[in-house]
């Protein structure tokens, strides 16, 4: 499991997804309202800009109380929703394993036969399946060794820098612990995202015309 906050707002849908495991309340209770936005010059100026909220929108435009009882959205990050899935998925048996990748694998008309490592140790093991699901990202290696194609515009041209980092910043985010704080200037612009009181991320939205990589972002210049 990883500390970073990565996907943070659950849609009602996910929600759905959770009462039918029985989850429902414990990922409610994890979570709180769904992340607003705030735009400010620095993370310290008191003036501040809220831009509308996406959930009340939805429920102004499409009224989702009419098809779920769901809130539209719920604020909790996978800091805090992944433990519960991981006790939920050991409580009912699942073998989970950490620090594994998937080194081969082959399907006949029974079953697949997939090799994995440890990173931690270099041992390796076999594991017979009924099914291998895909769940490894965008760069999928186990779709490009099916050569299943994507389609589709092909990438955005939107660059974004993760700089993760640890700070005593409380007093700065007092009141803003599941929110979104925009820092809009005329050499930069980027979101503050709060995983707690000493640890967070700062999203950098890069101009594409500027050509400038995540090397350019050194510990030192991050610091400053």
């Amino acid at each position: 499991m990883s500390w970073y906050p990565r996907a943070r707002n659950l849609n009602f849908r996910s929600l759905e997804v959770f009462r039918g495991l029985r989850l429902e309340e414990q990922v409610i209770a994890a979570g709180s309202h769904v992340s607003r936005i705030f735009g400010k010059k620095t993370l310290a100026s008191p003036e501040q800009q809220e831009f509308p909220a996406v959930d009340e929108a939805t429920r102004i435009v499409l009224h989702p109380e009419i098809v779920t009882p769901e809130p539209p959205s719920w604020y909790c990050p996978q800091s805090r929703l992944e433990p519960l899935l991981l006790a939920a998925a050991r409580q009912r048996g699942v073998d989970v394993r950490y620090n594994t990748e998937l080194v081969s694998f082959t399907q006949d008309g029974r079953r697949v036969t997939a090799t994995i490592r440890n990173r931690s140790t270099g041992a390796s093991s076999v594991i017979y399946a009924d099914y291998l699901a895909a769940c490894d990202g965008a760069h999928s290696h186990i779709r490009d060794a099916l050569a299943v194609r994507t389609e589709g515009l092909g990438e955005l041209d939107e660059h974004y820098i993760f700089v993760y980092f640890r700070a005593d910043w409380g007093e700065l985010i007092r009141g803003y612990e599941a929110d979104a704080i925009l820092i809009d200037q005329s050499e930069f612009r980027g979101f503050f995202l709060i995983t707690d009181v000493d640890r967070g991320m700062l999203l950098i939205q890069e101009d594409s015309a500027k050509e400038r990589s995540a090397q350019t972002y050194t510990t030192e210049r991050c610091r400053n």
